[in-house]
């Protein structure tokens, strides 16, 4: 069992009354995540393949999401944590859609939304966004990215490039205009596998250089362990090479683990999803990356809908394990983060702390001393095996106020608690 020090600075500020409110298939190759009814869905490589016709503006609201849809656009998400999250995920596109603007920065060339030659039907989401992603990939470094096998390999460094910050501004406005420090380009491949008798399916890439794009921070993955079964997860990625969208669901969960490669859960991904960071929700850490799963549309007359089948569907999603790649995935060298639950509380109230660190495993212990003497030891649980991330909590008195967090190796933040 490991020891963390904690010191908590206080000052009084508790008076009576009230507290305010506050604050797999045989063969797995075979199921690649892009459509897989028409020779137009995809290209021999399995990624998602771009339509040929231009992208029109369109005047209109947003479109409604029917069943188990659970897509929103990053500026949608209220989630500030999954927000965040979404800043690390990148758009792999063709150099030949991006054309240089005078003064820096790029212009990403879009298409329509488009399956096998048809447009979406009236209703279907998103039918009236742009398209550009061939497929997605992730920060696991300050200089790498990590993606499906499928998606990226030694040819690529020349021909594609990982673009940060393409989504939508508004229900009408795609982000089409990209900085400099937004667009990088492969130049080493440290790892890959796509082999269809293990269903591993994965690409890590260094980049040209470190990753300054907005809001672009390191993701954590798992290094050990496994994900259990029934983990809630989501996807952030770029489904058929629309705009960014971030899908976390109730009912999306881990169905199967059986593969020593790859797990099975019931995530709302189409074609362009393809090396999405599939996240636990409940932790933020990247379990896998999102390799294949089911056909993604069905026609209609003269357009086309999503294919929707029920949340318990046994052959869902397939998603190669973070723990098949995190080899080529230097271990973090920054310092844990610990953190409250909230910025005020009663005085008699309970305080939770979260401490995440990579480094750390197993069972932790945080010492919280006042700044009137009292000391307490708080035992810290992880909250899933390899999530590195540890909760617990501190039964809290009168003498207990306001605070502020400092680790002996770290300030993270200065959190004031008030009381009355």
């Amino acid at each position: 069992m490991n020891t963390r020090r904690v010191h908590l600075c206080l000052t009084v500020f508790c008076v009576l009354g009230a507290l305010s409110a506050a604050g797999a298939a045989t063969n797995p190759e075979a199921r690649q995540c892009t459509p897989e009814t028409t020779p137009a869905a995809a290209d021999n490589s399995g990624r998602t393949v771009i339509s040929s016709v231009p992208w029109v503006p369109v005047v209109g609201g947003e479109k409604v999401i029917y069943g188990t849809d659970n897509r929103i656009d990053v500026y949608q998400e209220t989630d500030a944590g999954r927000k965040k999250l979404a800043g690390s995920v990148c758009a792999l596109l063709s150099t030949s859609q991006l054309t240089p603007i005078s003064g820096g920065g790029w212009h990403i060339s879009t298409s329509a939304y488009r399956y096998s030659g048809l447009p979406a039907c009236a209703g279907e989401p998103f039918g009236d966004q742009p398209t550009a992603a061939f497929c997605t990939g992730f920060l696991v470094g300050s200089d790498i990215v990590a993606t499906a096998g499928h998606c990226y390999d030694a040819s690529d460094y020349s021909g594609v490039r990982f673009v940060f910050g393409f989504e939508m501004k508004d229900a009408s406005t795609p982000t089409l205009d990209v900085a400099d420090n937004q667009v990088y380009t492969g130049v080493e491949l440290l790892g890959r596998q796509r082999n269809s008798s293990t269903g591993l399916d994965y690409s890590v890439i260094r980049l040209d250089r470190a990753v300054t794009a907005p809001g672009a921070t390191v993701l954590t993955i798992r290094r050990t362990g496994t994900v259990p079964l029934a983990t809630t997860v989501g996807v952030i990625g770029y489904p058929s090479g629309l705009p960014e969208k971030i899908a976390f669901g109730g009912t999306t969960h881990v169905s199967d683990n059986t593969a020593a490669g790859y797990f099975v859960a019931n995530l709302d991904t189409y074609g362009g999803n393809s090396g999405s960071p599939v996240f636990n929700a409940a932790t933020g850490v990247v379990e896998g990356i999102l390799v294949r799963g089911n056909a993604d549309f069905v026609a209609n007359g003269g357009c086309f809908v999503s294919n929707k089948l029920p949340d318990n569907t046994v052959d869902a999603e397939q998603v190669s394990k973070a723990t098949t790649f995190v080899q080529f995935v230097p271990e973090p060298a920054g310092k844990g983060e610990i953190s409250l639950d909230h910025g005020v509380y009663s005085c008699t109230g309970s305080l939770g702390i979260t401490l995440s660190d990579a480094n750390a495993s197993g069972a932790q212990q945080v010492t919280v001393t006042s700044g009137i003497g009292d000391t307490e030891t708080v035992a810290l649980a992880e909250t899933a095996a390899g999530s590195h991330t540890f909760t617990g909590s501190l039964a809290l008195t009168a003498r207990l106020t306001s605070r502020s967090v400092r680790r002996r190796y770290s300030i993270r933040s200065e959190i004031v608690i008030i009381f009355r």
